[in-house]
């Protein structure tokens, strides 16, 4: 479950390994699966971050041209 297998994913393994199959192939692919998925998830994260650090500038300039909020906000 650490690696992100599922427990359906689990379930399916060990029922081959139960059977007395091997499911060495099964796994391997599902490994490859995950891989490319993280993969995925990396490219998002490092576009959000690029995007979170170009809006952070902008407000920061926005906020250096602006005078302090009365209420203590700004």
């Amino acid at each position: 479950l650490t690696i992100g297998f599922s427990l359906s994913e689990l379930k399916t393994i060990l029922t081959v390994r139960d059977g007395g199959g091997a499911p060495c192939r099964h796994v391997r692919a599902l490994m490859h699966s995950k891989i490319r998925a993280v993969d995925e998830q990396i490219r998002n994260l490092v576009s959000l971050r690029v995007e979170l650090n170009r809006l952070s500038k902008d407000w920061d300039e926005r906020l250096r041209q602006t005078k302090p909020s009365v209420l203590g906000f700004g």
